[in-house]
């Protein structure tokens, strides 16, 4: 249960079960491990698939180890350092692209391209102009996306984001210049709130497309436009292939 996803899998129709959260801090999420294992297990062992896929997905590996499986993932972020720590042991392979900056050993597959691929190829899909109206926005109207992440993931263990006042001052000044919109996973201060896009989540790709430009701390959302051909600022600490 993680920011949208629940969301996400209602409005595709998707069946699902909700197995609950890591929780916050690292200590709790480490803590929680053998939990979230076994609740996956428990679900996955009454239809006893063939095979396990994932993204950076530990707990499918360890699933799949349990029930004797084989498990695939995909990884394109090197600052997850502990995913890999707690998936490589239990995996067949782990698919990263090939501007992946790390050398993961004899289980490594590289492809040239990106996960993000597998849903925003232009024969995947095609932008709908007509969304822009439900976001508030007029044809033309140049606008920015902002993307502000909780740093709440494993992998954001160690890393840490724009400081609260770094964000206000960005908005007001990208305003200057375009309507802004902000996409945050956490709480937004008050003065803030009145930017908050407030599109249906399963649409927010097509407003990105015609964005004249995302800036932001979510580097899935920058590839996105990269492969959309949309102009993106990624704000990071680190270093990624994919980022390059």
């Amino acid at each position: 249960d993680k920011d949208i996803t629940c969301t996400l899998l209602e409005k595709y129709g998707f069946d699902y079960t909700n197995h609950g959260t890591y929780g916050r801090s690292a200590l709790r999420k480490l803590s929680r491990i053998p939990v979230m294992d076994y609740r996956l297990y428990r679900t996955v062992k009454r239809f006893n698939p063939d095979i396990f896929l994932g993204i950076a997905s530990f707990r499918a590996a360890h699933a799949a180890f349990m029930m004797r499986k084989k498990c695939i993932l995909f990884d394109d972020t090197e600052t997850g350092s502990w995913e890999r720590l707690l998936y490589m042991p239990f995996i067949e392979a782990v698919c990263t692209p090939s501007c992946y900056q790390l050398d993961l050993g004899k289980k490594h597959v590289r492809y040239p391209g990106y996960h993000e691929l597998a849903y925003l190829h232009p024969d995947r899909f095609t932008p709908d102009p007509k969304v822009l109206k439900s976001a508030g926005l007029a044809p033309g109207e140049s606008f920015v996306i902002m993307r502000f992440v909780a740093w709440e993931a494993i992998h954001d263990i160690g890393h840490t984001g724009l400081a609260m006042e770094t964000k206000v001052r960005a908005v007001k000044e990208f305003s200057r210049h375009a309507r802004v919109l902000v996409s945050s996973e956490g709480p937004l201060p008050a003065e803030l709130e009145s930017y908050r896009i407030t599109i249906s989540p399963d649409r927010i790709h097509h407003v990105m497309a015609y964005a004249s430009l995302l800036y932001g701390e979510s580097g899935t959302m920058s590839t996105e436009c990269a492969v959309l051909g949309t102009p993106a600022i990624f704000v990071h600490n680190s270093v990624l292939g994919n980022m390059i």
